[in-house]
């Protein structure tokens, strides 16, 4: 699927910088010789190893939520996190970040390439068996581990910069009380763009993620938008700091199966666009199937399957994974025939608007 030659424009300060610097690294990078070549583009972009993730009551005993998740992203790359809901693929993916909360343990090593190790361990640990993967409980005494200001700092700045999210359902992860001119301003400024470009690149974002008319929808709140909008909405907030990784997580739901596949291309579009790293995570396997490189399959906290996509859909090895990609919702209800005849509900020229603060205007709710 070929990209399209838009482009969101270019950030100033920061940005700009990031900009320069990356101009500078190609020149670089034309320099070294084939063997030093291999090496820089071998290198990932985004390294997990041995992520566990555990619940810990006030007995001390384990409740896996992840365990012993690894894998490495590079450049251009989309990898797939697919399972059911409450396999630990989000929650595995918040853990890169530091935005569990503390009443999970984390530990693992995170890996970004230019940064270096996330300080994302946390919690209430016990000794760990790293051979077997799984919890053990220690003799002596449980270990609070609490991150430093430092290490939170060293999180702050990656979030949104290096490492981006588009978090699950837009309707509750966007904020109702303001509007979405207002929402992705916040994205911007902490790039350092200027108050008098902040509309103008604001607009050129939406217009990015294919929103039209995106001039009037900056003074739209979250619910005065159709769920396919909102969706556009998170990623144009998502892109307005450049993050080297995409994390996105279920990114289409609650939409409707065409916008499914308009929204998986856009983000395709924009990942190569953007020359990001992209993770994916679904509950549908056959969805993701032409939008990634690499898929891992989650079932309860573990990694049941783990190759490249094709492989994957060739020859899945795993009985949970070939049931995800035979999956078989049975055959649509048929209605009685002396029920059609009957109407239960009619509905005609019904319009929907909202206040303005002069007049109403009839908005468009098309995705």
């Amino acid at each position: 699927m070929p990209a399209t030659t838009n482009s969101t424009p270019n950030i100033p300060t920061e940005a700009a910088q990031n900009s320069s610097t990356k101009a500078h690294v190609s020149k670089a990078y034309a320099s070294l010789t084939s063997t030093e070549t291999n090496q820089v583009a071998s290198e990932p972009v985004l390294s997990v190893k041995h992520l566990k993730i555990a619940q810990i009551d006030s007995q001390h005993q384990h409740n896996i939520l992840v365990n012993d998740l690894s894998y490495q992203l590079h450049q251009g790359e989309t990898l797939a996190i697919v399972g059911e809901s409450g396999s630990g693929k989000s929650i595995s993916s918040l853990a890169l970040l530091g935005l569990l909360p503390e009443s999970l343990s984390v530990t693992g090593q995170v890996r970004l390439q230019g940064v270096g190790k996330l300080p994302i361990t946390q919690g209430n640990l016990t000794k760990i068996n790293l051979a077997k993967g799984n919890f053990v409980k220690d003799d002596l005494a449980n270990t609070k581990v609490q991150r430093t200001a430092k290490q939170e700092q060293q999180l702050k700045a990656i979030r949104g910069a290096r490492i981006g999210m588009i978090f699950q359902e837009p309707m509750t992860a966007l904020n109702p009380l303001h509007t979405v001119g207002k929402q992705i301003a916040e994205s911007l400024r902490l790039v350092g763009t200027p108050k008098s470009q902040i509309k103008s690149y604001s607009i050129a974002l939406l217009e990015d993620v294919n929103i039209k008319d995106p001039a009037s929808k900056l003074n739209r709140y979250p619910h005065e938008l159709s769920g396919g909008q909102r969706q556009r909405v998170m990623i144009a907030m998502a892109l307005a700091q450049n993050p080297d990784v995409l994390i996105a997580d279920e990114p289409t739901t609650a939409l409707d199966v065409s916008l499914q596949h308009d929204i998986l291309q856009l983000l395709d579009r924009l990942k190569k666009q953007h020359g990001m790293a992209m993770v994916l995570i679904s509950h549908d396997l056959n969805l993701v199937r032409r939008y990634s490189d690499h898929i891992i399959v989650m079932q309860q906290g573990k990694v049941v399957e783990q190759g490249a996509s094709e492989r994957v859909f060739r020859q899945p090895n795993h009985d949970y994974t070939k049931s995800l990609i035979s999956q078989d919702f049975g055959q649509p209800l048929t209605i009685p025939q002396a029920l059609q005849a009957s109407s239960i509900v009619i509905v005609e020229q019904l319009n929907v608007a909202f206040p303005t603060k002069k007049t109403c205007s009839v908005v468009s709710v098309a995705g």
